[in-house]
């Protein structure tokens, strides 16, 4: 502001000595000059004080955008799934070359299990981690996340990852790059059926309306797969059949979703059925499933009944 008004008073100055004009005239060209530059500088905010233009500017108008969304990511989506490698197949051997789940994140922290080199790591319904998926925890910043995990002979090994929309994260290991993966959600894709899938929309405290699927896998001692799946058919929950699982040849025959212990959450209660060769039930088994209250489902095998068809 300064430097306009010197400018104004050395243009006031030439311009009298130029024209030679009379005093009352460049009083009046000062006046209503002097004006002008007064209520220019009011029309132009300064800045208040405390206050600072950004020091690096973004180079495109997205790009502040991306930094916020960023800064204020939500990581409820990458909860409640598995995360396999992208490209894999998981009948290509035994299982995907890395897997992960993710059990917490928020508030700066992350946790989950990982599984590695042809293993599939899921919720135990025993309520308990397989040895074979070992636990990572870390800290999550901006899209980022620093983990770290201990494998069965004790050594400690590092896992980042990058969290780049809710269908993909980059997965670096041991800070190799040539152990980099990209992972997505495992899929109901992923997965082979002899029979039309049965799915159906439910409300589950702790899930909201997720999509109850299930259907006979296809292969030569078929059982039922009995998941959760989102709108998007990527597999939330898988209802294993107890210990040993579903008995071979068996099928669902229906699912009831009550609160059975009465303590508030909605369980799960699986009914399966052996046929004979005409198509009549031999035998039905029910199977029990109880949520908790971080929505996970444990398995009572007190519950499980395995009763004769009154026909056979």
């Amino acid at each position: 502001m300064k430097m306009i008004f010197h400018k104004f008073l050395s243009g006031i100055r030439r311009y009298i000595f130029m024209n030679k004009r009379s005093p009352n005239t460049c009083s009046v060209i000062f006046f209503w000059g002097f004006t002008v530059v007064m209520l220019f500088g009011l029309i132009i905010p300064t800045p208040k004080s405390g206050q600072s233009v950004e020091d690096n500017p973004p180079k495109n108008p997205d790009e502040k955008q991306d930094r916020i969304n960023t800064h204020n990511m939500v990581y409820d989506s990458y909860c409640k799934k598995t995360w396999v490698v992208d490209g894999e197949d998981f009948y290509d051997g035994y299982g995907f070359s890395l897997s992960i789940i993710i059990t917490r994140i928020g508030e700066g922290i992350v946790e989950g299990h990982i599984a590695l080199n042809n293993g599939t790591v899921r919720y135990n319904i025993d309520g308990t981690w397989n040895d074979s998926y070992p636990e990572f925890r870390g800290t999550v910043h901006n899209g980022k996340a620093l983990c770290k995990y201990m494998d069965k002979k004790g050594e400690t090994h590092s896992l980042d990852l990058t969290f780049h929309d809710e269908n993909c994260i980059q997965a670096m290991m041991d800070g190799d790059e040539n152990k980099s993966y990209m992972l997505r959600p495992y899929n109901i894709s992923d997965l082979y059926y002899i029979n039309e899938p049965t799915q159906f929309e439910a409300e589950l405290d702790g899930w909201g309306t997720v999509t109850v699927f299930y259907a006979n896998s296809l292969s030569n001692h078929t059982t039922p797969n009995v998941m959760l799946i989102d709108e998007n058919g990527n597999i939330l929950f898988d209802f294993a059949g107890g210990t040993y699982g579903y008995q071979s040849g068996t099928e669902v025959l229906d699912i009831i979703i009550r609160d059975m212990n009465r303590d508030g959450l909605e369980d799960m209660e699986i009914i399966t059925c052996g046929f004979d060769g005409m198509g009549e039930e031999k035998w039905c088994a029910e199977w029990y499933f109880y949520q908790q209250k971080d929505g996970m489902f444990i398995y009572d095998e007190t519950g499980f009944i395995s009763a004769k068809n009154k026909n056979y």
